[in-house]
């Protein structure tokens, strides 16, 4: 990972659950930032079913841990200086 650390991805209710992120998609993240030239900030990464609930996220959501032991799910925004 060249622009993202694994807290970026963290619930905010569980600390250390970033390290559930889907790996292809950091990578896939690292890549657009690269490509972009200017910084996002992810908003929401992995989610406890808790944390899915308050956002109003979807029974079955990207953002929660699935069969293969990864989220899939990231929310980013970007802000530009223009």
């Amino acid at each position: 990972m060249k622009y993202f650390k694994l807290e970026a991805f963290d619930s905010k209710d569980d600390p250390g659950s970033g390290k559930f992120m889907d790996p292809a998609l950091i990578e896939i993240l690292d890549v657009i930032r690269e490509e972009c030239g200017f910084m996002f900030t992810v908003n929401s990464g992995v989610r406890t079913k808790a944390h899915n609930i308050e956002e109003g996220g979807s029974e079955n959501s990207d953002h929660l841990v699935k069969y293969d032991g990864y989220a899939h799910g990231v929310d980013i925004a970007i802000t530009t200086g223009k």
